[in-house]
């Protein structure tokens, strides 16, 4: 719980809702999703640049090339064709944050991502995954 108040504090800290190409965090949110739900490498990539981050518990990824790696490496463990195990559970946008609550039946997870999208570029992206018996 602490976290999710952390996370929140940080939202509402936030206020900036467009991009200076006028693309919107919300539509570089939507169609970075949509990519990801459709296994798509190219369109995870498209709202990156190479000072993008992602990064989670202990490992860090920078720029294009590696996160092209690490998608294709989830990808791996999360689609089979075209078809993505994940489900988007909850989308919470404030300004140039977003908070995706999601889950992947199969292996019992849950997870919390972050991401800060900055004039029409997705700049930083932070991956949290629990077991939900952690959680019991």
């Amino acid at each position: 719980m602490r976290l999710l108040s952390i996370v929140y504090l940080t939202l509402v800290l936030c206020s900036t809702n467009s991009s200076a190409e006028g693309t919107s965090s919300e539509t570089v949110l939507q169609e970075t999703l949509d990519a990801f739900m459709n296994c798509d490498v190219d369109g995870f990539l498209k709202y990156r640049n190479d000072q993008s981050i992602v990064f989670g518990s202990g490992w860090k990824v920078q720029g294009k090339e590696e996160i092209k790696g690490l998608i294709q490496y989830i990808y791996n463990e999360v689609c089979e064709g075209s078809e993505n195990i994940v489900s988007i559970n909850q989308v919470i946008t404030h300004g140039e944050l977003s908070l995706l609550i999601w889950s992947k039946a199969p292996t019992n997870t849950i997870g919390l991502d972050t991401l800060q999208i900055r004039d029409g570029v997705i700049i930083n992206q932070n991956i949290h995954e629990f077991k939900k018996s952690d959680f019991e």
